[in-house]
Formats: C-alpha cells, structure tokens, sequence
C-alpha cells in the first residue's frame, strides 16, 4: 500500500474504473495507480479534481489530506465510510458523560504523555552528549517526573485543573527541547497559527500529518472523533483524535530534531521574516525531503495509532472494571518506577 503525496501545481485527478489517473502538462502521459495499492493521498498544491472521485476513494476506504497550499488556512480531513459499528459509540458516549471516568482517562493520557516526554529528552540528551546541557535536562526530568507521580497518588483533579497540569508541564519540555536546536533556527518557543520559525513550521506540519492519521484510525474503528476526554468539545475539532495524537507527539518531535540534527533540513529550505511577524514557509526544495522522510515513518506512526485505538476500544467493552494504569489504553506504559 502506497501513501501519495500530490505537490504538483495543476495537475488534475480523474479515475477510469479501479484506476486514479494523473494528468498535467509536464507528463509525457498521465500516471494511473490502481486504488488497491493506495493507502492515503496527501494534497499540497493546488490540484483540479471531482466530487465523483471523492466518492470513489471514500468506497475504497482511502483516506485524503488536504493541506492549506499558502502559508495560513485549516488542514482538511476526508476519511473513507464510518465503521457501522455503533455500539462503540454508544460506550463512548455513555463512558465520557461520566465525569469520574472522563477524569480517569484524562489522568492516564497526560502521564502517559509526560512519560513519553521524560523519555525524549532523556533519549535526545544522550545522542548529544552536551554537558553544557545535562543539569538543565535533568532539572526538566525532574519537575516531569514530580508531576507524574502527582497524579498518580493524587486522583482529585478536576477536567479543568487536568488541563492547566498539561499545559504547564508542555512549557517544561518545552523549555528543554527548544534548547537541543542551533540557536540559528530561531526556535526560541512554541508558536503556531502561524509558525515564525522552521522548527515550528515543521513540528505543525507534522502534528497535522499525525492528526489525519488519527482520525483515520477512529473512523475505522467506529468511535465518534468529536468528542474526546482531555481536548473540550469544540465546533469542527475531532476532539477525540487529538487525545489520541498526544501519544505519539513524542515521535514526531524526535523526528523533526533529527531532519535539523541530520541536516536533513537547514535554513535555507524556508521562507522566513519573523520581524515582520509573517509565516515561516517551508519551500518547495524542502518539502520534497520532508516528505521523503516523512513516508519512512509513516507505517509505523499508523500501525501505532489503530493499536491505540483498538486497546482503548478493547478497555471500554470490558465488563471488568476500569483497568490500572499498567494495563490502560496502551498496553506498554510500566512507571513501576515510580
């Protein structure tokens, strides 16, 4: 199965049958691909298609990204038919309007996500071997790992205290990881909406990337992407699909530190003028390698994310109560350390 990434400017999509057939002026003939080989088509330039082949690759259960061709704008998400399975929604439903369990999964997400957290500086501080660095990573260990043992003994937190927890220990790693980057990059803190720094063009680009893979995998297994645990309810945000992407963020920052690290990516792949508050762009140049390596990650980054949909739906069903934190959604989170 193939993942398609389309940044051709004008190049128009039509299908004949089983096919999707490519067409633009600099083709010596158009390009056909059978839809049994596609998993996903991902949009960057501005492309000329049908409603009647949108239809067809919903039939064909493929997913597609569109993702904005200038520098502002929303992504946009077209997954194939919902899964018929609607008890799972149902569960879901009665599940979340609980609020002692919304809490509970909100709990484990977030000390899941701090784990991972811990995990990525501890990982990116070895490979660099800077002891200018060493205090101020252990430091920022520290404080995480304080934080997560907190929630674990303490189970009192409301949904709103559960937010303000995250968000202050995000600002700890991030702290921390904007440090491991050449201060040349300009990645001095987390901005988006829009991003004014190459780092922070790529790490929304990839977050985005990680979203659709997300909400592919909730659609496929039948739960309602709106409405989630930790993310509140809001108009047109799969809610749900962005608890789920807090589990793997992780991955995503990692890899975007080594296109940097790696040189992968440098400077000169981006449009920036931060003085004037305008979008850092990535170019074209480098929107070829990012996706090269994007595609590389990928598989692994989808096979991940319908193994933590599935888990979460296998918990939800169990008559048995709700399961400890050694046996969550997950499956694989062991803080016996603590």
């Amino acid at each position: 199965m193939r993942d398609i990434v389309i940044d051709q400017k004008g190049c128009q999509l039509t299908y004949d049958r089983q096919l999707l057939i490519l067409h633009h002026p600099s083709f010596n003939r158009p390009v056909t691909l059978p839809f049994s080989q596609i998993q996903s088509i991902t949009l960057v330039s501005s492309v000329v298609l049908n409603s009647t082949l949108l239809t067809k690759l919903a039939d064909c259960r493929i997913a597609v990204v569109i993702l904005p061709s200038g520098a502002l704008g929303q992504a946009c998400f077209i997954q194939g038919r919902w899964q018929a399975g609607v008890t799972r929604r149902q569960k879901q439903y009665e599940t979340l309007s609980d609020d002692s369990q919304k809490q509970y999964w909100a709990r484990q997400l977030i000390r899941l996500k701090i784990h991972r957290q811990v995990q990525l500086l501890q990982r990116i501080n070895l490979l660099q071997s800077n002891d200018g660095l060493a205090t101020a990573v252990h430091e920022a260990i520290a404080q995480l790992n304080a934080t997560k043992f907190r929630l674990k003994q303490n189970d009192s937190d409301n949904l709103a205290s559960l937010r303000g927890i995250e968000g202050a220990t995000s600002a700890v790693f991030f702290r921390q990881y904007q440090a491991f980057f050449e201060p040349t990059l300009g990645f001095n803190n987390r901005n988006r909406r829009p991003p004014l720094d190459p780092v922070n063009t790529i790490l929304s680009l990839g977050y985005t990337l990680l979203q659709g893979i997300y909400e592919e995998a909730v659609y496929a297994v039948g739960f309602d992407p709106y409405l989630g645990v930790l993310h509140e309810v809001a108009y047109g945000r799969a809610s749900l699909a962005c608890d789920f992407v807090e589990l793997q963020r992780g991955e995503i920052e990692y890899w975007v530190w080594q296109l940097f690290h790696q040189q992968i990516l440098t400077m000169t792949d981006f449009s920036v003028n931060p003085s004037a508050q305008r979008p850092c762009e990535l170019l074209k140049s480098g929107r070829n390698r990012f996706y090269q390596a994007f595609s590389k990650i990928k598989p692994i980054l989808r096979k991940t994310a319908f193994r933590h949909v599935w888990l979460w739906q296998k918990r939800l069903t169990k008559d048995a109560p709700l399961p400890s934190v050694e046996l969550m959604m997950l499956g694989d989170f062991d803080d016996r350390e603590n």
